[in-house]
């Protein structure tokens, strides 16, 4: 009897450590995809949120889906599409049968709809795509992230750092020709990436996109979600003064965080890392694209890291860190505060010099209008400094 009355009172306790979380999402294949030449659409197939009655377009990329520890999460897909589709759970501990793979779990076939079901056992960063015609439909814009937040707000895992703001990257790649052509991709093998995108968004139109922008107070710790769903190696470059500090890869602690200026990211990883950054920062996160069969160099995007106070205080500031600049990225005028009268030379990405100017002590305005699109190094003579700028011309 008493085993009983325990087990009763029990009962609530532990439900109270799970609940059931629901969520719909519906694949489709007729997607339109704007380039950031402005003057290009592809197609695309994806996964969008479901909504009865709905005309039900899919999103690129698919939804950001976020659940906590513990969640018991009932996913179901309504396939809306000619074809059949899967989601695979891309590093989550789900039992086969919920796995995604055609072979070993099932297909939803088209105008069909079904459920995939899995406890969240562990918080962490995660993918989610389709499994059928993996090469293709993947390519093609059938994938997503899922983020799994530790039980306790703000702590990234149990006993594990603590932080304030969260922003979420998603990075990819695709082969335009296929796009513009699915019927007729060619061989599996023959893909060659040729666009390269952050959250679905590539070079100018991620750097006009102010959401995908890092903002932060002085103090403010900062989590990074980052995942590759790319063809391509990610490598990230940090900007001297943000402090990142790498503490999950792959949806578990690591045995030692580590601090690094470098992350390589290679396909299908995903990595959960802690920014502190220096008061008065301005800069940018360097995001490269390599092939992987031969290393080469052949995209780049870059995600903008700005301190929320560090223009509003800019002329008043006598405690921001020198040389500062702003916007950044910039178009048709750029503003630089110097802390001396001294030389600025302007380098374009080949090292090419491309302009001297000669800066006062206190605020300049730079006229940048005729700079072309792209990256490029101030370099500040008589203090040894330099800083990264992005133009965008509109």
């Amino acid at each position: 009897m008493k085993k009983f009355i325990l087990i009763i009172f029990l009962f609530p306790i532990l439900n109270l450590k799970s609940q059931i979380v629901e969520d719909h999402l519906v694949s489709k294949m007729d997607g339109t995809l704007l380039l950031d030449d402005l003057s290009t659409y592809v197609n695309y197939w994806g996964f969008g949120q479901y909504i009865i009655n709905s005309q039900n377009k899919p999103s690129f990329p698919g939804p950001l889906l976020t659940y906590k520890e513990n969640d018991s999460v009932h996913l179901w897909l309504h396939n809306l599409s000619p074809e059949d589709h899967t989601i695979h759970l891309h590093g989550l501990d789900v039992s086969q049968a919920y796995d995604g793979v055609p072979t070993t779990s099932f297909a939803v076939n088209s105008q069909d709809s079904t459920v995939y079901k899995f406890l969240c056992t562990h918080p962490g960063t995660y993918l989610y795509h389709c499994h059928v015609l993996t090469t293709l439909h993947l390519s093609m814009g059938m994938y997503g992230m899922i983020v799994v937040h530790h039980a306790i707000p703000n702590l990234l895992y149990n006993n594990g750092p603590g932080f304030n703001k969260e922003y979420n990257y998603l990075f990819s790649d695709m082969y335009k020709q296929w796009n513009i052509n699915p019927t007729s991709p060619g061989e599996f093998y023959d893909f060659n990436a040729d666009y390269f995108m952050v959250n679905g968004l590539s070079s100018y139109q991620l750097l006009e996109d102010s959401s995908q922008l890092i903002q932060y107070n002085q103090g403010d710790s900062i989590a990074l979600r980052l995942a590759n769903v790319a063809y391509s190696k990610i490598k990230l470059i940090f900007p001297l003064g943000c402090n990142p500090t790498i503490y999950m890869s792959d949806g578990r602690v690591l045995p030692n965080h580590f601090s690094t200026d470098t992350l390589n990211i290679f396909p299908g990883e995903r990595y959960s890392i802690i920014l502190n950054p220096d008061p008065g920062m301005v800069d940018s996160i360097d995001v490269s694209y390599f092939k992987l069969t031969t290393n080469e160099h052949i995209g780049q995007n870059f995600i903008g890291i700005l301190e929320d106070q560090s223009f509003s205080n800019f002329q008043e500031n006598e405690n921001i860190s020198v040389p500062c600049i702003y916007p950044n990225p910039a178009n048709e005028q750029l503003t630089i505060k110097s802390n001396s009268e001294q030389n600025l030379i302007i380098i374009d990405i080949n090292g090419k010099i491309i302009a001297n100017k000669k800066l006062i002590n206190g605020i300049n305005k730079l006229n940048t209008s005729s700079l072309n699109n792209g990256a490029y190094m101030l370099y500040f003579v008589e203090e040894r400094k330099t800083n990264k700028l992005i133009i965008n011309q509109k």
